[in-house]
């Protein structure tokens, strides 16, 4: 066995579920299912830290879920897209930053131009909101974000999707009603899970 080899074989034990450094990671990050749910699982999950230490307003997360490494001070729309994405602070849905801050329109379900100035609110609500019911077609299809938007625009998406359910969404508009459906969902489920108006925002050191 190499010298590289042996650290790894005596750290392994260390890396189970019952590790020190599981245990560290169950007592650290906000884990937003546990949150979410603290009603119906606690005892099995501990508070994460803001709350164990009395001070919830220092987390860095939106609906319980942190923050990537993009910081939505950098965006309006960006910013609008991660307090009211059902998933919270997730990237993978709240892509508007790709248009404020590199004009791209996103297979062309985006016009692009001066009014989407990434420090402006101007637009921002409908480029949101497009970006999210997309997402959720995205999602709902089983692919890949990455080979989606790797298609030349999304009328690709769009045939691949209907040839593969055999159902017709006529066009973009209505793709994204379907997307706007899934989202309602979402947030229905949400609420029933206790959440409400309240948690459509960001983190306190950030407004």
């Amino acid at each position: 066995m190499g010298v590289l080899g042996q650290p790894v074989v005596r750290l392994r034990p260390n890396l189970s579920w019952t590790g020190p450094f599981f245990d560290v990671w169950k007592k650290s990050g906000e884990r937003s299912l546990g949150l979410l749910f603290k009603q119906r699982l606690d005892p099995f999950l501990p508070l994460p830290p803001s709350e164990r230490y009395g001070h919830p307003e220092l987390s860095m997360t939106a609906k319980k879920l942190e923050l990537p490494n993009y910081d939505p001070r950098g965006g309006q729309g960006f910013a609008l897209a991660y307090a009211t994405q059902n998933r919270g602070g997730c990237h993978i849905r709240n892509e508007v930053h790709c248009v404020e801050f590199f004009g791209i329109s996103l297979m062309g379900i985006i016009e692009t131009g001066g009014s989407l100035d990434r420090f402006t609110i101007k637009g921002k609500p409908e480029v949101t909101k497009r970006f999210q019911d997309f997402y959720c077609m995205i999602d709902s299809s089983g692919i890949c974000n990455f080979i989606i938007i790797d298609m030349p625009d999304h009328k690709v998406f769009i045939n691949l999707m209907e040839k593969g359910t055999g159902v017709t969404f006529g066009g973009l508009e209505g793709f994204l009603n379907t997307g706007e459906r899934i989202f309602n969902l979402e947030r229905l489920f949400n609420l029933k899970a206790g959440l409400t108006s309240k948690d459509d925002t960001l983190p306190k050191r950030m407004l």
